[in-house]
């Protein structure tokens, strides 16, 4: 067997193999040598009748990634136990195939424009690939960033061989609101291999009224302000300027900068880049262990909660850490793939990053649609690692449990960890983040159950390297015990009066003002162990990852993909222990996983084809059968119980403490 073939491609070739005995033969297939990764068989072994011929059918898959070069191998074909095997020689030649490669940028070349009237972007594409010419299509879209609906869409066709620039006109619609949109040019080109990709580009753009065309009470503003205007006294103009330039010092100090820099947690092997101090060009860093004892993230909508729990969490997967996201939302699910937005890979620089240090993460995506679903965390928790590996990203989808069901599935989540009792850890080797924590509250609807078991959670993960993150709008929506737990605080932009007079009556007037006016994405960090006690702010980096959510047919298909594959893999654990060799099985089924995590749902239905019914009929030899497992509220109820004795043991020992410390005074 001898082909050339580019990466991503899939060959067939059949081996046929006549049978000159005068009795039925079982011939048997295997692999080695480079190219035993690229080889499958659609069917382990056939029966050829005396004087026919039997074919094996050999599926030669080419993935993605790999490199170009010549890679040798052999298969086997095994005709019954009498006779010698037959040896096929397999040379593969991959080769490394010329590619198309078009980068876009796209200008507003008007700062403002009126509803009807023409917004002129200038659209540029340039030719990055090997290919002396690459034809594409061009669509330049008037993107509502609120609704994501495209408002008019220009389409124009350009030949691009070294760079293209061309100045293209769209209408803005009559009845567009003032306020900012998107322009999107998206470019949509053929590779030498006759591929469809897409490059594309955003830029952010006004559409205002004319100050002079709209009115004040009815009456039109030139007129309005031409009365007023002869109406100011030349103090009241002096008093004006007056405030201005007293805002425009205040505003040159927007953050209280005491700060000490050495008191400041450093780089280092086990530091997670976060950003940079505010109004400095100081990288800033968390020590990823000191989450061992938990963190809060505070702060309005829209104030960067989500992306500072998503820093947090792309730190620690390139430390190896493993990462469980319960998201109520879905917008975690861009962890998949890397960071495309311009709006996003703008910011970059400004935190001495590259754009070609964004990135996809290893993912696994299940959709929670029962509150008493069994995810096995505490498996998980305890899978193997090896050394300098990155860390797998699972993300929990609850959007479709209410906050009566969220209850039940938290305190059913952090009681499946209790149960698996995992190794005791220093170092950090789980982090657990909750959004929307708010949700478990009894004004929500929770019955109070969750917020327990968190408390729990809370005193008790640390022993086994577990960090919980826990996001909500106002840090008064953790209880009072949950809070005296945590060590570390993250508070982003609030208005919330009781918040900010919380901050004031802790930090004083000056940490307050200063959240107030944070802002989106800067947040003031507090840890007692930092800053000799002082919170301090900081500018959170922009992510690695891509922005927005997946659409949702992707997501159904990870789902699917993620349960079947854990299926798979529990009945390998029972074929184990029954003494089954399931050495080439786990083989195939890790490749799979990889695949998964990569999100190439062709290559994972490939090797599901062919170890999904080997998995089967093994077990079903040995009466093997899986069986859905479902907490019971015999379960839930006990580890309450179980929960509020720690914790009333856990106060009867910190007011001993006090007693002792009043009677010693």
């Amino acid at each position: 067997v001898s082909l050339d073939m580019y990466p991503g491609e899939t060959a067939r070739v059949p081996l046929t193999i006549k049978n000159n005995s005068d009795t039925p033969v079982v011939v048997t297939a295997s692999k080695t040598g480079q190219t035993a990764g690229f080889l499958s068989f659609e069917e382990p072994f056939i029966t050829v009748q005396p004087g026919d011929v039997g074919r094996v059918m050999l599926v030669v898959h080419i993935p993605d990634n790999t490199q170009k070069g010549l890679y040798t191998g052999s298969v086997f074909l095994y005709p019954g136990i009498a006779q010698a095997p037959v040896e096929i020689p397999v040379k593969i030649r991959v080769l490394a195939p010329t590619r198309s490669l078009l980068d876009v940028r796209i200008a507003a070349l008007l700062p403002s424009v009126s509803p009807g009237k023409y917004q002129k972007a200038e659209v540029t594409l340039y030719n990055m690939g090997e290919e002396s010419r690459v034809d594409a299509v061009v669509r330049v879209q008037l993107v509502d960033p609120d609704s994501l609906a495209v408002l008019n869409e220009v389409e124009e066709t350009m030949a691009v061989e070294t760079s293209l620039s061309r100045v293209i006109a769209i209408k803005v619609p009559e009845n567009a609101e003032e306020k900012y949109y998107y322009l999107r040019a998206m470019a949509n080109y053929l590779t030498g291999e006759n591929r469809e990709m897409q490059a594309s580009a955003l830029v952010s753009m006004a559409v205002s009224i004319p100050f002079w065309d709209k009115t004040t009470y009815g009456i039109p503003n030139k007129i309005f302000y031409s009365a007023l205007a002869a109406a100011v006294a030349a103090g009241t103009a002096g008093y004006l300027y007056y405030r201005r330039l007293k805002k425009m010092r205040e505003a040159m100090r927007r953050y209280e900068r005491v700060v000490s820099i050495t008191e400041l947690p450093q780089p280092g092997p086990r530091s997670a880049f976060i950003g940079r101090l505010a109004e400095t060009t100081r990288k800033a860093y968390i020590y990823l262990d000191d989450l061992r004892t938990h963190m809060i993230v505070a702060g309005a909508t829209g104030s960067g909660k989500t992306i500072f729990s998503q820093d947090l969490a792309e730190e620690a997967l390139l430390h190896g850490v493993d990462v469980f996201v319960f998201n109520p939302t879905a917008q975690w699910t861009g962890f998949a793939q890397k960071c495309t937005e311009h709006e996003m890979l703008r910011h970059y620089d400004k935190f001495g990053m590259k754009e070609n240090q964004a990135m996809g993460f290893p993912c696994y995506i299940k959709r929670v649609k029962e509150p008493t679903e069994y995810l096995n965390l505490g498996k998980l928790i305890k899978r193997p690692r090896k050394e300098g590996e990155m860390g797998r990203i699972w993300i929990f989808l609850i959007d479709q449990l209410d906050s009566r069901d969220l209850d039940v599935f938290i305190a059913n989540t952090i009681n499946d960890i209790f149960k698996s009792n995992p190794e005791e850890s220093q170092q950090l080797r789980v982090l657990i983040i909750f959004d929307e924590v708010h949700r478990l509250l009894p004004r929500f609807g929770g019955k109070g159950l969750g917020i327990t078991m968190l408390e729990r959670g809370v005193r008790e993960f640390r022993k086994w390297g577990i960090g919980l993150v826990l996001s909500s709008q106002v840090v008064a929506d953790f209880e009072k015990e949950i809070r005296a737990n945590i060590r570390t605080q993250i508070q982003l932009w609030t208005r919330d009066e009781e918040e900010l007079e919380r901050i004031k009556e802790k930090f004083g007037l000056t940490y307050m003002q200063s959240v107030s006016k944070a802002a989106v994405g800067t947040g003031m960090v507090f840890n007692s162990d930092y800053n000799k006690g002082r919170p301090y702010f900081i500018h959170f980096r922009p992510i690695l990852h891509k922005l927005t959510r997946l659409d949702e047919e992707t997501i159904e298909k990870w789902d699917k993909y993620t349960r079947r594959l854990e299926i798979l893999q529990e009945k390998l654990d029972r074929l184990k222990e029954t003494g089954a060799d399931v050495f080439d099985l786990e083989i195939e089924l890790g490749l799979a996983r990889k695949k998964l995590e990569e999100g190439a749902f062709d290559v994972v239905d490939l090797y599901l084809e062919s170890v999904e019914p080997r998995i089967d009929k093994e077990c079903k030899a040995r009466k093997i059968e899986i069986k859905r497992v479902r907490v019971t509220e015999e379960e839930l109820r006990k580890a309450e119980e179980e929960a509020r004795k720690e914790k009333l043991e856990a106060e009867r020992i910190v007011n001993k403490k006090q007693q002792k410390t009043g009677e010693t005074k």
